[in-house]
């Protein structure tokens, strides 16, 4: 089971220091306050913008990283009052979410340490045959192998609409201890437990936005598809009698609510949940797809949690 575990590997998180002093020397001065007033409104866009971290220089925390960031932007907040800069990103890129119009974007391309900025997209959620597709329960399948833990002690992130606690797939009977050093936030008005081990939200105007899953059910069945526990007597309107469970039933699960109705799943949001997810330590990669390409722009890790043989 040790060797199985192994084969894991989590991401590290890798945290760079600069002391303000350092970010006013690169910039210098902010660029001129542009307007949002009148035409400019209409413009205005949150984009996902990559920048390079300054050579020999760290970071010193979030407060200086945020600052390094703020120093692309024309200001810090526009005439309604709304902050510009939505997200820095630590782990997942170098760089962040902004409010910005396509006019400063172009004049943030003349700065030093600029890569590349592209629109924050909205996603739409889909559902997927990965039953079928995995083949875990055939002769050879991976459930049916000798070294099969179903899981354990594995961490999925699950990147979605949220997580309907009340639901039978996400019980703890049978689950082991929680990995040592765990200590993630759970938001959920019904407590997490041994299943479920973290539940954030990912919400541009409230981060502490309880991430429940009562308007959608996406997130929620997605969940139970990736980690859900053993149901025994399940059915479907008293149809197919028999005992449901997700790809790797004895896995936990750390929840990240991307996705809101309305409003779909904005990319700047997904990606700072791939970046806190990083940091919290949760298993597997992450990637993100959608009908219209096979990656999606500004983020190159997979969001759910691809699984190796459990």
């Amino acid at each position: 089971m040790e060797e199985f575990k192994g084969s894991f590997v989590s991401f590290l998180v890798l945290v760079f220091f600069i002391a303000f002093n350092i970010v006013l020397l690169v910039h210098g001065q902010l660029l001129p306050i542009v307007s949002d007033h009148g035409e400019n409104t209409s413009q205005i866009q949150t984009y996902i913008v990559h920048v390079l971290k300054p050579e020999g220089s760290n970071f010193l925390g979030a407060e200086d990283l945020e600052n390094w960031h703020k120093s692309f932007l024309p200001n810090t907040t526009l005439d309604t009052g709304e902050p510009r800069l939505l997200f820095s990103y630590k782990e997942a890129i170098s760089g962040f979410a902004a409010r910005l119009t396509p006019e400063e974007v172009k004049d943030m391309e003349k700065m030093d340490g600029f890569l590349g900025a592209n629109p924050s997209r909205t996603l739409h959620l889909q559902t997927t045959y990965t039953h079928d597709f995995l083949n875990l329960s055939t002769l050879f399948g991976v459930w049916s192998t000798s070294n099969s833990f179903y899981g354990e002690g594995i961490i999925i992130g699950v990147l979605d609409s949220g997580i309907h606690m009340p639901h039978p797939s996400f019980d703890d009977t049978g689950m082991p201890p929680r990995p040592a050093g765990w200590n993630v936030s759970c938001y959920l008005q019904t407590p997490c437990n041994g299943k479920v081990i973290a539940a954030q939200s990912f919400d541009k105007a409230n981060s502490t936005t309880p991430p429940s899953d009562i308007d959608q059910g996406h997130g929620t069945h997605v969940a139970g598809i990736a980690a859900g526990n053993f149901v025994d007597n399940a059915e479907v309107l008293d149809q197919a009698l028999g005992r449901a469970a997700g790809m790797a039933p004895r896995a936990f699960i750390s929840v990240y609510k991307v996705c809101w109705n309305p409003g779909g799943c904005g990319s700047d949001g997904i990606l700072a949940a791939i970046d806190k997810a990083m940091q919290d330590g949760v298993h597997g990669n992450l990637q993100c797809q959608d009908h219209r390409t096979t990656i999606c722009e500004n983020i190159p890790l997979r969001i759910y949690a691809q699984l190796h043989p459990i």
